[in-house]
């Protein structure tokens, strides 16, 4: 390869980088050719007007807001604050939000029966005034219960209507809205108009109102206390669920809608003064920001201030990194994690994150005092000692020193050591912009940018750029790709490091998380964790939108070597169970990593809440399904693009102790172009454990008889 602005031939990467350091080219990076005289200039367009005003058009949200003070039976306590809650929830949504008012479907009291609950929503399907992906909202205030299913000792969730009658029945006029039916309906409604749906719950979502030592009693519990013998008909289900009965409403992990929710499961949701406690902070808090869409669903939950009771709201759905009302999600999230100065030492620091989310020694961060990246930041720390879910942390010697009151949040900066990606590109001239793009970035490696180091191609990269036919070309190096005879990514780019650049970006984010298993207990909790994938048949069954229930058939197709063979041929559809044989409860994250595009693809997340108060995805003893049955999320299909005969994918997933917040992994594919950028807080007893499993996935097509 000849560097022709200094007349020197180079047979290395290494050689490329030291002469792009000592003598770089002039701009722009073309070789030098003689150019044709330019034509004649062509006369000026007149300049713009100083200031051009287009004016924004109102946004295109549909909301059903639902309150319900006035129960009909007088065996349901009657509430003060839930109308009021809906009726500033639809006040917020015209005033600030500027949403038309005749998108907005009002029920109070009396005109919130179930029978009108669901209608109301099921006719969202078929309204043309929305539109695919127009933002939709469902708010609902009033009552929660948990009853008991006729035929099983399980139990179930429901939102309490008007009509609500609170003793055993068999009439449908009575029941409450379950949550499996509330899940079809929202399964079904994002099927004709889109995934960008919230559903926020000021209600109980799970236990009775029965009072306990915490309870104060200034407060009132949005939950009706069922009688012992009170029993969900089993019709009532017939045509709502394939298998068990969920444990909860909505579990995380729902790809049609983002839920916010009142309370965690054992929780009350209260209310005070005429006000539900969750709305009037969730509000609060949006009033204060004055705008939408400046902010994800997880960082309005963390941004939440204390309640003042027992109760911490959540935030669940695959898509909860979104930011609110829009349906295209923000990457990677700039997170803010919580920190805490160790007792007795003013120079040591606890940071709320470790070894679980990709925290290294040296690791460095910036700090600041409060939730507002924005602010003044008051010091720098570097990561000195890992666990997995903590970091022991110290100023860096260029820090002033700073006080913290009770805590502070710190946004990474730069990564630590062995979070690179190795990456070797052809000695071609033509590539000496990628050259000069990598040495750029040597050394200067961000939160949202993982490193990368060039190598040789016989030093074990991670990935080989070359040039092919006037093109780029991404060749694939990982062993178990290439033993089925993946060794290309399926796509070819212009010499164009504008095109190349975000590619090489994704690319350091996918092989990190691909190799990201834990250190410290060399897979102990993953030994009783087990993964299973199976094909999934209908039931014959049918839900009321006449939408096919679904179950497994035949035998687990993860093989005990960790590879899952598919014939995309078969258009089968795919569910997942997560089984956990430990006696204590997990948390989980299930993710599908494509090797032929790059993009990270979650599966299953858990919620996220303030203060990291998340329900446990996996009770102890218990088992999580996932695109079938009561867990949430879709089934799966596969598919081989026109040009390949096979392809390879891995399932990754992370089992861990105690929360880990995992969304901000997700990515679309980088061919030709991801996205960026936001803030969110995470904070941080149990043995501390985490652990990873990962199973590579073979797509085929069958060979002819």
């Amino acid at each position: 390869m000849l560097l022709w602005w200094i007349d020197v031939a180079v047979s290395t990467a290494k050689e490329v980088l030291w002469y792009l350091q000592i003598c770089p080219p002039p701009k722009p990076l073309d070789h030098p050719q003689v150019s044709p005289p330019s034509e004649a200039p062509q006369e000026k367009p007149p300049p713009p007007p100083t200031e051009i005003v287009i004016p924004s058009p109102a946004p295109s949200l549909f909301a059903l807001i639902i309150g319900i003070d006035e129960y009909k039976d007088p065996g349901v306590p009657n509430l003060s604050g839930a109308v009021a809650d809906a009726n500033h929830v639809e006040k917020f949504l015209v005033d600030v939000v500027r949403v038309k008012p005749e998108n907005i479907k009002h029920l109070r009291n009396e005109e919130a029966t179930r029978h009108v609950i669901i209608e109301e929503i099921f006719r969202m399907e078929s309204d043309a005034r929305i539109k695919k992906n127009d933002p939709i909202l469902i708010f609902f205030a009033g009552h929660g219960a948990f009853g008991k299913v006729e035929s099983s000792s399980e139990k179930i969730s429901m939102l309490v209507p008007y009509d609500f009658k609170p003793v055993c029945t068999k009439e449908e006029e009575g029941q409450g809205v379950l949550d499996i039916t509330l899940e079809r309906l929202l399964a079904n409604l994002a099927d004709m108009k889109g995934d960008n749906i919230t559903v926020t719950f000021d209600c109980c979502h799970s236990g009775s109102g029965t009072r306990t030592d915490e309870y104060d009693p200034t407060y009132a519990v949005r939950s009706v206390d069922l009688p012992p013998d009170y029993m969900i008909p089993d019709y009532i289900l017939s045509n709502a669920r394939a298998t068990k009965v969920p444990d909860k409403f909505a579990m995380a992990g729902l790809a049609s809608h983002v839920l916010l929710s009142a309370c965690k499961e054992q929780e009350f949701a209260q209310e005070r003064d005429g006000r539900g406690v969750f709305t009037k902070a969730l509000l609060g808090q949006l009033e204060n920001l004055g705008s939408v869409d400046k902010i994800t669903y997880q960082t309005l939950i963390a941004r939440l201030p204390d309640l003042g009771v027992a109760q911490h709201p959540q935030c669940e759905g695959i898509n909860q990194s979104r930011i609110l009302f829009d349906a295209k999600a923000q990457k990677p999230e700039r997170v803010l994690y919580s920190l805490r100065k160790l007792s007795g030492d003013s120079e040591v620091y606890v940071l709320d994150a470790g070894e679980a989310i990709g925290i290294k020694e040296g690791s460095q961060f910036t700090v600041f005092k409060d939730l507002n990246v924005d602010s003044t930041p008051v010091g720098a720390l570097v990561a000195h000692e890992t666990s997995p879910f903590t970091t022991v942390m110290r100023r860096t010697p260029d820090s002033p020193s700073f006080e913290l009151d009770k805590q502070g949040f710190a946004l990474q900066t730069l990564v630590g050591n062995g979070e690179d990606l190795r990456l070797s590109i052809e000695l071609n001239s033509r590539l000496l912009d990628v050259f000069q793009s990598v040495k750029d970035e040597m050394g200067r490696t961000d939160a949202a940018k993982r490193g990368i180091i060039l190598v040789e191609e016989d030093e074990n990269p991670d990935l080989i750029v070359a040039v092919e036919h006037n093109e780029v070309v991404f060749n694939i190096t990982d062993p178990t790709c290439k033993k089925y005879g993946l060794e290309r990514m399926p796509f070819e780019v212009p010499i164009d490091i504008s095109i190349i650049y975000p590619i090489l970006r994704g690319a350091a984010d996918f092989y990190w998380l691909l190799h990201h298993t834990s250190k410290t207990n060399e897979g102990l909790l993953a030994k009783n964790v087990k993964l299973e994938c199976f094909c999934l048949q209908k039931t014959g069954k049918w839900d009321k939108k006449l939408k096919p229930l679904l179950a497994p058939k035949g035998d687990n197709l993860i093989q005990d070597n960790g590879v899952m063979n598919i014939f995309v041929d078969d258009k089968s559809i795919y569910g997942f169970k997560i089984t956990n044989e430990w006696k204590v409860p997990l948390y989980a994250a299930l993710f599908y990593l494509d090797s032929s595009d790059l993009s990270i693809t979650p599966y299953y997340l858990p919620p996220t809440a303030k203060a990291n108060l998340v329900d446990e995805s996996l009770p102890a003893n218990d088992f999580l399904t996932i695109g079938y049955g009561s867990g949430g999320g879709r089934p799966r299909e596969y598919y081989l693009r026109p040009s390949q005969d096979v392809d390879i994918g891995f399932l990754k997933l992370l089992v861990s102790t105690k929360y880990v917040d995992y969304s901000n992994l997700k990515q679309s594919s980088p061919f030709p172009q991801g996205h960026r950028a936001d803030v969110v807080y995470q904070s941080e007893r149990r043995p501390a454990l985490w652990d990873t499993i990962l199973i590579t996935v073979v797509q085929r097509k069958r060979k002819s008889a």
